[in-house]
């Protein structure tokens, strides 16, 4: 099964319509899959008084340039999603862009009224597929974001550790199985990743993940807000090559001898 890789290119465009094209066009040229943006009103984000306001606001594009990006992604033949932080936002991803997939970050596992929403698109519209991330959530808490939206058509959910960045050693990549068991395998389960390098991302693979999310730059020197935790173009490249190396290397499981094998029996010893 091919890993979906999804060059996560959140609000590193700084709030520019050319720099998120530009985006765009890079992670197509690194073999990503998708790309993934953010959608919000900041006001419905957070509150004036906010520590991050002005940098939201900063960051924040219009319906209209989230719309010529998509339609510019889709001229490279490259999929086009985002995670909306408010209803409305949701509503015109879903209904005006025609989205067929949106991604909850974290921070939303157990915005249960905001899930709700989710769910009645998802009664709507019968090819609609979200992502979630279970970053600093707890078993109950995934539980109910999946009851939550129960008429959801498709549901991935992505093993996160909700820290910017977070160390390696802090990934615990075996959440990935963890998460698997306690969905018993009803549902995809993928990884979003916040370590500085590829190694950890490419290396879920390994864990079963059939998603990996990776924060994307045009360039690590500049002053993109999540630069800390992205992979610039060539990064990102490499770790969609290891990826697919590693998934030809799983192979099938299957035990016995192998064709390639065949020559190398003239030496097994049988007695």
């Amino acid at each position: 099964m091919k890993t979906f890789v999804i060059a996560e290119v959140g609000i590193n465009h700084e709030g520019s319509l050319e720099k998120a094209k530009e985006l765009i066009a890079a992670a197509k040229d690194a073999d990503a899959d998708a790309v993934k943006l953010q959608t919000y009103q900041t006001h419905l984000r957070v509150n004036a008084d906010n520590q991050f306001f002005d940098l939201l606001k900063n960051c924040e594009t219009t319906y209209d340039e989230q719309a010529q990006m998509k339609e510019y992604a889709d001229s490279i033949g490259i999929e086009f999603f985002s995670t909306p932080f408010d209803k409305e936002s949701m509503r015109f991803l879903i209904e005006d862009l025609g989205v067929k997939k949106i991604k909850f970050a974290s921070f939303d596992c157990s915005n249960k009224e905001f899930l709700a929403e989710a769910n009645r698109f998802g009664q709507i519209h019968q090819d609609l597929h979200v992502i979630l991330s279970v970053g600093m959530s707890s078993v109950a808490e995934i539980m109910d974001a999946i009851e939550t939206m129960k008429d959801v058509p498709k549901i991935t959910l992505l093993h996160c550790v909700s820290s910017y960045p977070t160390p390696p050693e802090q990934a615990n990549l075996l959440g990935i199985r963890t998460i698997k068991e306690l969905v018993g395998g009803v549902f995809p389960i993928g990884y979003s990743d916040h370590t500085p390098d590829i190694i950890i991302p490419s290396a879920a693979v390994l864990m079963g993940a059939t998603t990996i999310e990776k924060h994307f730059t045009l360039d690590k020197n500049d002053n993109a807000v999540d630069n800390p935790v992205s992979a610039d173009p060539a990064m990102f490249k490499k770790m969609v090559e290891l990826i697919r190396g590693y998934e030809a290397a799983m192979g099938s499981g299957s035990l016995g001898l192998k064709e390639i094998e065949e020559f190398f029996t003239i030496f097994k010893r049988v007695s």
